[in-house]
């Protein structure tokens, strides 16, 4: 804090006028012993400035030390944040000339001075998923302590690619409670209950899609509500063919083909 000329003026002025004020009222001399053979006399006004004066000069000291030792820090602090970001831009240049190895040396190293860095974390478990190191990629992934969306939609791509469905739906539902309209993360479990022939789910998943985003894909839809039909005529027929009529009635070009949904779909023709 800068204190200008006429503040110290002040300031100064107001301390003398103190000590004559105090050296007026108090003329005797006081004894200070500094050992039982040495002693000094002083008036109670003298004693008094240097009290103050060396209590100022002590808390003068602490904070100049405080604000050097503050300096060094974040000289420090730069220091190792220049040197981070350069690992972080030569381990990105090693991953675009695919030298992942020299990409994951550089990142480790890194990381080693900032351990819970997520940009960093972020890096080396996708270098990990393209070396197709799966439970390296996803104890790096499981370890970040305030995960955001993006590192939960890389630990869903790496599980799937892991052949790990069941904990990737369990992540995709953990996305949905953080933003229950995440267009992406429904997608991906949509999907998932489509794979799995769940048509149930996989029709209600599309549905709230449809909800959100009209233009979502209405064919897919239809081919959903076909397969659930299917689906129910294995144990109810009659309901199968009541689910058909209306489908069709609602859809008169409606039919059937072999697609990709793992047997017959219903398309508009």
């Amino acid at each position: 804090m800068k204190i200008s000329l006429r503040g110290t003026i002040f300031f100064t002025a107001v301390l003398l006028g103190f000590f004559l004020y105090v050296y007026i009222l108090n003329p005797m001399e006081l004894e200070f012993r500094l050992s039982p053979n040495t002693s000094y006399k002083t008036s109670l006004s003298v004693l008094m400035l240097l009290s103050f004066l060396g209590g100022a000069l002590f808390v003068g000291l602490t904070d100049l030390i405080k604000d050097i030792k503050k300096g060094f820090e974040l000289r420090g602090i730069k220091k190792v944040q220049k040197a981070l970001w350069e690992n972080l831009k030569e381990a990105n240049e090693k991953i675009r000339k695919g030298d992942l190895e020299g990409a994951e040396r550089l990142l480790k190293e890194a990381l080693s001075y900032e351990p819970d860095n997520s940009i960093l974390l972020l890096q080396l478990a996708r270098v990990y998923r393209v070396q197709r190191k799966w439970d390296e990629a996803l104890r790096i992934l499981k370890s970040l302590k305030d995960p955001k969306l993006e590192s939960l939609f890389l630990q869903v791509e790496v599980l799937l690619e892991a052949g790990k469905t069941q904990e990737a739906e369990r992540t995709l539902k953990e996305i949905l409670e953080l933003d229950s309209h995440n267009r992406e993360a429904l997608k991906a479990l949509r999907d998932i209950k489509i794979k799995e022939g769940v048509w149930e789910e996989a029709l209600r998943l599309q549905e709230k899609l449809l909800k959100i985003d009209p233009g979502e894909n209405g064919n897919l839809l239809l081919a959903l509500k076909y397969e659930r039909a299917k689906d129910i005529a294995e144990k109810d027929l009659s309901g199968a063919l009541k689910e058909l009529k209306r489908l069709s009635k609602d859809n008169p070009l409606l039919y059937p083909r072999v697609g990709h949904l793992g047997g017959s779909t219903a398309q508009k023709g």
